[in-house]
C-alpha cells in the first residue's frame, strides 16, 4: 500500500506536479489523483497517466476561469519569449515547458 507523505501527496500518493498553479486547482488535481489512485493502485503506467488526465480535467471543470487565467498568462509569457510564435505555437511550447521541467525534476529526485 502507498505510504508517501509530503506537501504534493493525499491518500499516500504523489501527485502530478502542479507547483506554479493556483493553490484550490492544486489541491483539486492532488485530492482527485489520489481518490483514483486508491481505487486503483496498480503501477503500471497507463493507469497513472489516465488518474492524472481525470485530475486535471477536474480541476479545470471545477475552477475553468482560474484554469484559463492561468494558461493564458503562460501563453502570454511564452509569446514575449517567443515573439515569432503566434498562439497556438506558444501554448504547445509552454506545453513542451512544463513536460521538460517534470522530466528534469524526476530525472534529478531519481523519480
Amino acid at each position: 500500500m502507498p505510504n508517501k507523505r509530503g506537501p504534493d501527496t493525499y491518500k499516500g500518493f504523489q501527485s502530478p506536479k502542479s507547483t506554479d498553479w493556483p493553490k484550490p486547482i492544486r489541491k483539486q488535481v492532488r485530492r482527485a489523483y489520489g481518490a483514483w489512485r486508491r481505487k486503483h493502485p496498480q503501477e503500471d503506467p497507463t493507469i497513472k497517466a489516465r488518474g492524472s488526465r481525470i485530475a486535471w480535467s477536474s480541476a479545470k471543470r471545477k475552477y475553468p476561469k482560474l484554469y484559463s487565467e492561468h494558461q493564458n498568462k503562460e501563453v502570454k509569457q511564452e509569446m514575449k519569449e517567443h515573439p515569432w510564435a503566434g498562439k497556438k505555437i506558444a501554448k504547445r511550447i509552454a506545453h513542451d515547458h512544463a513536460a521538460l521541467e517534470e522530466a528534469r525534476q524526476d530525472y534529478i529526485t531519481g523519480g
